[in-house]
């Protein structure tokens, strides 16, 4: 179910609302995504604090580490969410253009 909703993602066309996507089936996957309670608190808290590694998130948030890795990968693959490596740490982050874009098209709904 995810991976054919992944695969929709990755081919953006079309502009709508800002969000670039294949289809609308791509838009509903990126807001059923950021509707999902675990990934809307691993957004609060990458907007509070700013990069944080896994292992900040999964034990801020008091989740299972497999889980945290599952929602950022969610999170990521709809270009809401940006990864960087330093060492042996992968730092997270928001990215702010597309989470502007997100409430654009949820208001305008």
């Amino acid at each position: 179910k995810y991976r054919y909703s992944l695969y929709i993602c990755a081919m953006k066309e079309e502009n709508i609302c800002g969000l670039l996507t294949k289809n609308l089936e791509s838009v509903f996957y990126v807001l059923k995504v950021v509707r999902n309670k675990s990934c809307g608190k691993i957004l609060n808290l990458l907007n509070k604090e700013g990069s944080l590694c896994v292992s900040d998130i999964y034990i801020e948030l008091k989740m299972e580490q497999s889980n945290v890795s599952e929602y950022l990968s969610r999170l990521q693959s709809c270009g809401l969410v940006f990864s960087k490596r330093d060492g042996k740490n992968v730092y997270y982050g928001l990215i702010p253009e597309r989470m502007e874009n997100i409430k654009r098209a949820i208001n305008s709904l």
